[in-house]
């Protein structure tokens, strides 16, 4: 949502949720139900002036933005079957 300031998504009807240029999120997920074959009506309610020329895409795959290093050694996972 390049361009984009401060505001709320909704797709047929559904509030998809805010979106803010500050961030954290990049990406808005939209639950395959939701959509209609055919023509599907997105309403964005912007509180601020978007940028000139500021678009919207539908991908299949998230934009997260820079995503942080991890050192995997810090992380500790449990192999063991739980026994009931």
């Amino acid at each position: 949502m390049d361009g984009w300031g401060k505001g709320v998504a909704l797709i047929n009807g559904f509030n998809l949720g805010r979106y803010w240029e500050a961030g954290p999120q990049r990406t808005l997920y939209v639950p395959g139900p939701l959509l209609r074959q055919g023509r599907n009506e997105i309403v964005l309610f912007e509180l601020h002036q978007p940028a000139e020329g500021a678009v919207i895409a539908l991908t299949d795959r998230p934009d997260l933005g820079i995503v942080a290093d991890m050192d995997q050694s810090a992380l500790h996972f449990v192999t063991d079957a739980v026994e009931e």
